[in-house]
């Protein structure tokens, strides 16, 4: 979708790790990955988008410089090796439906300190609609069955700001964050075209704590 629909640079870059001595293996799963459709926003006179999913592992996937950083350059979205790829449009077959698109095992990721490492990045490559899908790694290929010690995570998340009278919420692991940021155990909280919608953040101790925009 266009930039003033909230989308700053068309990607989306998500990871997930598992203990390398783990040996089953691993389906990762899309909900309504397609363009089109029951849940997707569509922008214009019609459907006219495509989005291009890939999964990386190997060497560099998760230990390129910048991977963890809230904006992705090419290098940190592209890095590793290419274990899968698909494009998706408009296709009824892919609307409202769960769909297997890849079988990895815990070995074809990149290792580090006994974890697996896999990166997956989404791209919007043409159009202007808005693909709205769900992602979820299973260790089963017929429904949705988390993997033991298995962390899905992101460090540039994309909400869709509900309708009136709702909420959208975002939760961080921040002992999660620190320990996988080699900058210092400091969060930093980016956000874009959060125009008009009220924020705050609550902590274990602490809730309601209000937000002042940086006006950038």
């Amino acid at each position: 979708s266009k930039t003033g629909e909230g989308d700053d640079d068309f990607k989306q870059a998500f990871f997930f790790k598992i203990p390398a001595s783990n040996r089953d293996s691993l389906y990762i799963r899309l909900f309504d990955p397609d363009v089109g459709g029951t849940f997707d926003a569509v922008y214009g006179t019609g459907w006219n988008s495509t989005t291009r999913f890939r999964l990386y592992g190997g060497a560099g996937a998760y230990s390129t410089e910048g991977t963890k950083s809230a904006i992705l350059n090419q290098k940190a979205f592209t890095c590793g090796t290419i274990l899968g790829e698909i494009e998706t449009g408009s296709n009824p077959f892919y609307d409202n439906l769960w769909v297997n698109f890849w079988t990895v095992l815990p070995e074809k990721g990149e290792v580090i300190d006994g974890w697996s490492y896999f990166k997956l990045t989404v791209e919007g490559l043409t159009g202007d609609d808005g693909n709205i899908y769900e992602v979820r790694v299973s260790d089963k290929p017929d429904y949705n069955s988390y993997p033991k010690d298995l962390t899905l995570y992101t460090f540039t998340p994309t909400l869709r700001v509900p309708r009136l009278g709702t909420f959208a919420e975002l939760r961080f692991d921040a002992n999660f964050i620190t320990n996988n940021n080699t900058e210092g155990r400091t969060i930093s909280i980016h956000n874009f075209d959060l125009a008009e919608a009220p924020l705050s953040v609550e902590t274990y101790y602490r809730s309601g704590l209000s937000v002042v925009s940086s006006k950038n």
